[in-house]
Order: structure tokens, then C-alpha cells, then sequence
């Protein structure tokens, strides 16, 4: 059976204090979408914030196109002396991560009231 399905992303973000930035993600993270998510992240950096904590509970499929926006995030992230946390990933997002082998690498949270706290040290 074949399944036609519009590519969908809803993004917003909101500071979190100073330093760091929440992004709530829901829907599709495909090629078609990811350039959205990038753009939004490529904002929060040019404005000297590289604190990110990205929730993906609202992120039904990931692409490979998708992982690698989030991946080069990451990495963009910590090259400028940030981190890039993931909150609650679907189930299929997580097997995704594990499939390519990233789980040892991307640091998640169950909420983000935790992942924030990590980065403010309460």
C-alpha cells in the first residue's frame, strides 16, 4: 500500500533566559522540511546562542535529510562552546538514532523542564 503523505513541520521557538533556546518541533522532518528547521536554527546561532534544547515529541518521522540538519546542529553547537539537547523523542525517532548510531551522541531528556535545568545547573 502506498501512502501519500503531505510533508508537514510546525516550528517554535522561545528564549530561555540569556543564554539558550527551546525549539518545539511537530510533524515530518524530511527533505522537503528539514531546510525550515535549519533556517530557525541558523538564526538562533547568527544571534550568538548555541544553547538548544530541541523537543521532538511532536516529530512522527525523521529522514535521513533530517538527521543531518540535527547532527551538523549539534555540531555547529558544540564547535562554539554550546550543546544541542534533544527532549523526548518518539519511539521512531529514537530507533532512528539507534539504526544510525547515534544515541551515544545525542544527549536526550524525557521533558524540558530537566534538559533545561541541565543547562542553567539547577
Amino acid at each position: 500500500m502506498l501512502v501519500d503523505r503531505v510533508s508537514k513541520l510546525k516550528v517554535e521557538t522561545r528564549k530561555c533566559g540569556s543564554k539558550a533556546v527551546v525549539i518545539s518541533a511537530q510533524g515530518v522532518l524530511d527533505a522537503h522540511t528539514s531546510p525550515q528547521l535549519e533556517k530557525k536554527i541558523s538564526n538562533i546561532f547568527n544571534k550568538g546562542i548555541f544553547w538548544v534544547v530541541i523537543d521532538l515529541g511532536g516529530v512522527k518521522y525523521i529522514s535521513s535529510a533530517g538527521a543531518g540538519v540535527l547532527i551538523s546542529s549539534m555540531q555547529e553547537a558544540e564547535d562554539n562552546g554550546g550543546k544541542f539537547l534533544f527532549v523526548k523523542p518518539s519511539t521512531s525517532v529514537k530507533e532512528l538514532f539507534e539504526l544510525l548510531g547515534l544515541t551515544n551522541i545525542f544527549q536526550s531528556f524525557d521533558n524540558q523542564s530537566d534538559a533545561i535545568a541541565y543547562i542553567t545547573g539547577r
